[in-house]
């Protein structure tokens, strides 16, 4: 079997003898218009940022906590020719990522039926043509943060809504990609440190995810994953047993680091990871290491940009702790991969909106 290195400089190899190809033809039809021009400075400056990726790689001991990397689609993906999907799966599979986490199937309206499904099931099919692992996110609910300030039967019954729908999506994607094809599933709903911080709140959050476990676990058995983040709204000493108390419901925790928000301090963030990264207790399965940094913005939307090619290999060859497992956020950061999917990502309402 080709080590990460071997499939990494053998795609490299081969991209170069595209690029160049594509370039051809390019050179003499600059004078008859841009797009050509764009075309091949865009790839161009893929391959460069990847090379460079890769060479940084290539200095560093073998990654061995290289686990899984999110997508979260978009509309304006689609945007992105299909064999550029490859290219991106196939780079992604270079750089030792064995998973591909897609953090929702469904957002709000987007992606639930017609051409748009369609794109999307397409794109999962290459991916795991590629080789990649699938961990099947569900619905997203574009309101969820406002819905889950509702209160007792209210926020019940919201939250048994979601399961519901998240079991019916994932019997969609049973029927379409087939049990051997799914590795897990992943409830798009995160847990912060702010809506469940009560007794009975927390209760209500326990539920619901067992709840979804149990639903999820009659349409096709597999791990069911779900992340959570924190900003300072709890000690971090309470934050770690909330989440402790979730592992009865048979749920698979994920705790972003948080350090592509800026929300906190290095320091403040160590005292949250330092006690969820127990490793005699350990209440969460791994960390989602974000390979993005947020810009402020005057209107609040989200912005940011990716770490680099130094950081992020730095952080893919990083030793992992306790158990080895970690996943990535997101597969729109990768150096390279960007000039590709166009960064900083989109605001919540160009999700569901084509981008111009």
């Amino acid at each position: 079997m080709q080590s990460t290195r071997a499939i990494l400089r053998s795609w490299l190899q081969a991209g170069g003898r595209r690029l160049r190809e594509r370039l051809r033809p390019a050179r003499g039809a600059l004078s008859g218009g841009w797009r050509a021009s764009c075309v091949a400075s865009f790839r161009a400056s893929f391959l460069a940022s990847f090379l460079a990726l890769g060479l940084t790689l290539a200095s560093l001991p073998p990654a061995k906590a290289m686990t899984g990397i999110f997508w979260q689609p978009q509309l304006r993906d689609r945007q992105i020719a299909d064999a550029d999907w490859t290219r991106i799966f196939v780079a992604a599979r270079g750089l030792g990522f064995d998973t591909l986490v897609l953090q929702w199937t469904r957002h709000g309206p987007a992606f639930a039926e017609g051409d748009e499904r369609a794109w999307l099931e397409a794109r999962v099919h290459q991916a795991r043509e590629t080789g990649l692992r699938l961990l099947i996110g569900l619905a997203a609910d574009p309101d969820y943060f406002s819905r889950i300030e509702q209160a007792d039967e209210a926020l019940d019954g919201y939250l048994r809504r979601l399961a519901v729908d998240d079991a019916a999506l994932a019997r969609s994607w049973v029927d379409t990609l087939g049990a051997e094809a799914i590795g897990g599933w992943y409830l798009p709903g995160e847990i912060d440190d702010l809506h469940w911080r009560s007794s009975q709140r927390a209760g209500r959050l326990e539920a619901w995810l067992a709840d979804s476990v149990t639903r999820l676990g009659e349409v096709l058995d597999r791990p069911v994953y779900v992340s959570a983040f924190f900003t300072g709204k709890m000690h971090p000493a309470r934050y770690a047993s909330l989440l402790g108390s979730l592992q009865r419901t048979g749920v698979r925790l994920w705790v972003q680091d948080g350090r592509g928000t800026g929300v906190l301090t290095e320091a403040e963030i160590r005292l949250y990871l330092t006690r969820l990264l127990d490793c005699e207790a350990f209440p969460v399965d791994a960390v989602i290491h974000e390979l993005f940094v947020q810009k402020p913005t005057k209107d609040g939307s989200f912005v940011a940009h990716g770490i680099g090619p130094a950081k992020t290999a730095e952080l893919l060859n990083a030793l992992p702790p306790c158990r080895g497992r970690r996943i990535f956020f997101s597969l729109r950061y990768l150096p390279g991969i960007d000039a590709l999917m166009g960064t900083p990502i989109a605001t919540p309402a160009e999700v569901s909106t084509p981008a111009n």
